[in-house]
């Protein structure tokens, strides 16, 4: 507490308390991250199946950003095989499909065409950023 002099009257100022600072260990995930990690609990088998699947959702944001026109890119079917395997099959996968900008119908994910090319551009990095937060 310090004080300020009023006249000949010093008059106490309260100051807020000071916040702890959060340390490295607390600091907040993303929605990406805290996915990330869910589904690298969720692929239970070997860190080898977890870095597919991370390599299969990068491969399919990736063909996204960089052929953003076609629509066969943004399109991809559930029953697909290696969706399925690498991501389909894992509740957290089919929540970062949604969070990377793809909207779950029955049968496929649709990517949102109310997103600018920006948009996925910039999920790419956020994968990318994530992964290494991961590690």
């Amino acid at each position: 507490m310090s004080a300020n002099d009023v006249g000949n009257t010093k008059v106490p100022i309260k100051e807020p308390p000071s916040k702890p600072l959060k340390g490295p260990q607390e600091t907040a995930k993303s929605p990406l991250e805290d996915k990330l990690e869910t589904l690298r609990k969720e692929v239970t088998k070997n860190k080898a199946d977890f870095e597919h699947s991370v390599e299969t959702l990068k491969l399919i944001v990736k063909n996204v950003a960089n052929n953003f026109g076609n629509q066969k890119f943004k399109t991809i079917r559930k029953e697909n095989n290696k969706f399925k395997k690498a991501i389909g099959q894992y509740p957290s996968g089919r929540a970062l499909m949604k969070l990377v900008g793809f909207i779950e119908k029955e049968d496929c994910f649709n990517y949102n065409v109310s997103l600018p090319k920006s948009y996925v551009k910039n999920k790419l990095l956020d994968i990318e950023i994530a992964i290494k937060e991961l590690k």
